[in-house]
């Protein structure tokens, strides 16, 4: 049955990377210095890069819990 009001499948296709995996610069990164309100995300980010917390933590202290 045809909707006149459902938009047609379309063949556009977004990748998104957030871990380098396809893309030459982190997605993340980039959303993170440009969108920010401050530079606090800095120190979590070279704290991650030096081992002294995980990936998990890191994401956490910059965006906070999603379970919340």
């Amino acid at each position: 049955m045809f909707d006149p009001n459902v938009p047609l499948p379309s063949k556009a296709q977004v990748w998104i990377d957030f871990d380098g995996t396809i893309s030459r610069e982190d997605v993340l990164d980039e959303l993170v210095s440009r969108f920010a309100s401050n530079d606090s995300w800095k120190l979590v980010e070279e704290r991650w890069r030096t081992g002294l917390i995980g990936s998990a933590e890191c994401l956490r202290s910059e965006f906070g819990d999603p379970k919340r």
